[in-house]
């Protein structure tokens, strides 16, 4: 981890925290099935995996 063993001020901790929480967001928004669904049928599709 890049901050391992540094200690962080109390506005270094909530902007972390806070990136952290966008991240989560964004990854659950993307990594969901009506998104990644399309992209897996059309990789099979083109395989001839029909």
């Amino acid at each position: 981890m890049a901050l391992a063993g540094q200690t962080l001020t109390a506005d270094q901790q909530r902007i972390m925290d806070n990136m952290r929480t966008k991240m989560i967001a964004l990854f659950r928004e993307d990594m969901k099935w009506e998104t990644l669904g399309p992209m897996f049928r059309e990789i099979y599709k083109r395989r001839g995996y029909n």
